[in-house]
């Protein structure tokens, strides 16, 4: 579990670009991509980080989830 945050966004503020979110490393990135999208939830791709693969997506709330999963 990993868990960002950024101190200098005030509480309530418009969230555009989220920097705080929680990211889980998963097995199976690929199949719960696809399930997922299958499910007609939105894929945000993100950047490259060398040995792992990943992926986010905002919940029915608004908040931003990433998966992750090391090579």
């Amino acid at each position: 579990l990993h868990l960002g945050i950024n101190p200098n966004k005030p509480a309530g503020a418009e969230q555009n670009i989220m920097k705080e979110h929680p990211a889980f490393v998963i097995e199976e990135l690929g199949s719960v991509k696809k399930y997922l999208s299958d499910k007609g939830v939105k894929i945000k791709e993100e950047i490259t980080i060398p040995g792992r693969d990943r992926f986010s997506f905002y919940d029915p709330f608004g908040n931003r989830i990433e998966l992750v999963e090391f090579e």
